[in-house]
């Protein structure tokens, strides 16, 4: 499933990480995924509430709840869009952690695309930070540019998704089937 989030929304950067939340409003999918197998560079950020885990190659990250050990949020692909070319993040370096956060540079995937714009960094930037133990917030940037579209892409194994929309397609409030991209109404294109 890849979700399309407009810019207001990871301007705002606010991804509360509750476990009712996340059932709710589906950011994210549940399930271990291969990328933080031993050896794959994983940095670990922890609250009282909440553990993540970010995988430096390939870039991944993973929300789980600390005191039952569930997989809250599996993310899976970054992707910045310039024109008509989408460049995804392919590593996570330059980690940098403190108590309550974590950041990095992301790597872009260059290789068979059409050149960045003239002047258009080749690395972006990620950083994590508990706002609460309970709230993480989760911004993706890129200096010097502005790209059309900044694309996450999360694992999805059945949760119910609700609140997706202003408006309930089809009169159901979960969005599970759902095929559009997640923009909220009033970005539709």
């Amino acid at each position: 499933m890849r979700l399309r989030l407009n810019k207001s929304l990871m301007e705002m950067g606010v991804l509360p990480m509750t476990k009712t939340f996340l059932r709710v409003c589906l950011l994210g999918g549940i399930l271990l995924s291969p990328h933080l197998a031993r050896g794959a560079g994983v940095e670990i950020l922890e609250s009282s509430v909440l553990r993540l885990k970010v995988s430096s190659n390939p870039y991944s990250f993973r929300v789980y709840e600390k005191s039952s050990g569930e997989l809250l949020v599996s993310q899976s692909c970054t992707a910045f869009e310039f024109g008509d070319e989408l460049y995804p993040v392919t590593q996570a370096a330059d980690i940098a952690k403190s108590s309550d956060s974590l950041t990095a540079t992301l790597s872009l995937q260059l290789a068979g695309r059409d050149p960045l714009p003239a002047g258009t960094p080749i690395k972006a930037q990620v950083s994590f930070r508990f706002l609460r133990p309970e709230v993480l917030q989760v911004l993706v940037s890129y200096e010097h540019s502005a790209p059309s579209e900044v694309s996450e892409e999360f694992d999805d194994h059945g949760e119910h998704y609700y609140g997706i929309w202003e408006y309930p397609f089809g009169g159901n409030i979960d969005n599970r089937g759902a095929d559009r991209d997640f923009l909220g109404l009033r970005n539709q294109r």
